[in-house]
C-alpha cells in the first residue's frame, strides 16, 4: 500500500499505476459534498423511510430485486416459509448447490434414487419420492393431480386449482409445509441414515 497525498492505494500492478488510482480517488473524493445536516438513516423500503419487518416482508412479496415473488402465511411456520423461499430461490445447500460454493462433494447424484444431481427442482418435483408425495398430497387436498415440473410451479400452483380464495391460500401454505417436510426427510435420509 502506498500513499500520496493522503490517497491509499492498494493497487500493486505497478508504479504508473498507483498514481493513476491515487488521482482517481483524489477526484471521487472531490465530489463529495459536505453538510451541517445531521446524518441519518433512511430506509428505501419504504416511503416514510422508516424500517419494519412488516415492509421486508412486503418487498420480498413483490419480488425484492429478485423478481421472484413469495407470499408469505403467518400461520405456517416461519420454518417452514423460510425453507420454501429458500427453495424458490434456488439457495438451498443442495449437493449442486454446495459443489458451485466450492465445497468438496464427492457425488452431486441424488442418494435415494441416483436418477439425476441433487437439486431443488429434483428433489421437490423430478423425484420419484417427491412425485408419490404430490400424488398422496392432491388426494388428501381432494383437488386434481398435481403435476409439478419446477420449485416455481409448487408455489403457484393453488392458483390453477378451480377453489375458492381461501382454500387456495390453504393449499398454498400446505404446499410449503410439503416441501419442509420432504427437505426434512431428505436430511434425516442423508445425516441419519433413516430409510425412506
Amino acid at each position: 500500500m502506498t500513499i500520496l497525498s493522503g490517497v491509499h492505494s492498494a493497487d500493486s500492478s505497478g508504479p504508473g499505476k498507483v498514481g493513476e488510482n491515487a488521482s482517481e480517488c483524489q477526484d471521487s473524493i472531490a465530489e463529495v459534498q459536505l453538510s451541517n445536516r445531521v446524518d441519518e438513516w433512511k430506509w428505501l423500503g419504504e416511503d416514510v423511510g422508516t424500517f419494519s419487518v412488516k415492509s421486508i416482508m412486503l418487498d420480498i412479496d413483490r419480488g425484492g430485486g429478485t423478481g421472484i415473488k413469495f407470499k408469505w402465511y403467518k400461520w405456517v411456520t416461519l420454518k417452514c416459509n423460510i425453507m420454501a423461499w429458500r427453495a424458490n430461490l434456488d439457495r438451498l445447500a443442495t449437493r449442486v448447490n454446495s459443489r458451485r460454493r466450492n465445497m468438496s462433494i464427492p457425488s452431486v447424484m441424488w442418494l435415494m434414487c441416483e436418477e439425476g444431481e441433487e437439486t431443488a427442482e429434483h428433489l421437490f418435483t423430478a423425484c420419484i419420492f417427491s412425485n408419490c408425495v404430490w400424488l398422496s398430497f392432491s388426494s388428501w387436498c381432494n383437488i386434481p393431480h398435481i403435476f409439478v415440473f419446477s420449485v416455481k410451479d409448487i408455489m403457484e400452483m393453488h392458483g390453477y386449482i378451480q377453489i375458492g380464495r381461501k382454500a387456495k391460500k390453504i393449499i398454498h401454505g400446505l404446499a410449503m409445509i410439503t416441501v419442509w417436510c420432504i427437505w426434512k426427510e431428505k436430511n434425516e435420509t442423508m445425516f441419519q441414515n433413516k430409510e425412506m
